[in-house]
């Protein structure tokens, strides 16, 4: 999958951010296209394959919304990127 040109930006600032609250700002901004999510969550190796196998997204969902209830997978731009097809609102 890829990540068309003007949503490199966003993941790239996540990368340089300091506060958690201007990563939450950026990360509300980047939407995860419905089946991409499961993708994104499978290539973490943190999460077990049990709780990925319960989760069941509802369409869109924001890295905001997804790292919320995932609190424990280390969020990494690049595997995002290499991942999913991103939309920038």
């Amino acid at each position: 999958m890829t990540v068309m040109g003007r949503t490199m930006g966003p993941l790239r600032r996540l990368l340089h951010v300091q506060s958690q609250q201007e990563k939450e700002v950026v990360m509300r901004h980047i939407v995860i296209r419905g089946a991409a999510v499961l993708a994104l969550l499978a290539a973490t190796t943190t999460i077990a394959l049990a709780q990925i196998e319960r989760f069941e997204p509802a369409g869109d969902v924001t890295l905001q919304a997804l790292f919320a209830d995932f609190r424990h997978i280390p969020f990494d731009p690049v595997v995002v990127s290499e991942v999913i097809t991103i939309h920038v609102r």
